[in-house]
């Protein structure tokens, strides 16, 4: 992420997240982008990279804490990202259900196949433009998966009665 002096200070930096206790640069991002000052850049010198989680402890802790930023971002943005996850959620849970049920067996199998053709496709030309080479197969599970655990991060987030103190 990277962005012009001029774009910060004329936004006023990150003082309308101060209260938040984190993601203040993701926020910064999702306010003052358009389609008109945003560039995607995948040149392999601009990429970065950060230590992952080395617990299932710390992986949740870290996404419910993203969790707590998501009601901050724009409506539109967070209605195309629910979208896509519904959507996938749906695909998956009907598929299972009316192949169990035995109802349209080889239209529900066409069209799984069809859409983890094209995930699989497109998710290898981003990796492949990436430089990423140990992502591919489990990017198949963590599709699955993600739904489910997304669903568990939220509920759980919203069920937790005192606030977290986030490190």
């Amino acid at each position: 992420m990277a962005y012009r002096r001029s774009l910060f200070f004329k936004n006023k930096g990150f003082a309308s997240h101060l209260h938040l206790v984190s993601g203040d640069d993701d926020l910064f991002i999702n306010e003052t982008s358009t389609t008109f000052n945003t560039a995607i850049e995948v040149h392999p010198e601009s990429f970065t990279y950060s230590e992952p989680s080395k617990s299932w402890k710390q992986w949740t802790r870290q996404k419910k804490r993203h969790l707590t930023t998501s009601k901050v971002y724009k409506k539109t943005h967070k209605r195309r990202l629910a979208i896509e996850l519904i959507s996938r959620e749906i695909i998956y849970l009907l598929s299972i259900l009316l192949l169990s049920l035995g109802f349209f067996q080889g239209y529900v199998i066409l069209i799984l196949v069809i859409r983890i053709a094209a995930f699989g496709v497109i998710y290898k030309l981003v990796m492949n433009r990436l430089k990423e080479k140990n992502l591919f197969l489990i990017s198949f599970v963590y599709d699955f998966l993600w739904p489910i655990l997304g669903a568990y991060l939220m509920t759980t987030n919203k069920l937790r009665k005192k606030p977290t103190k986030w490190k």
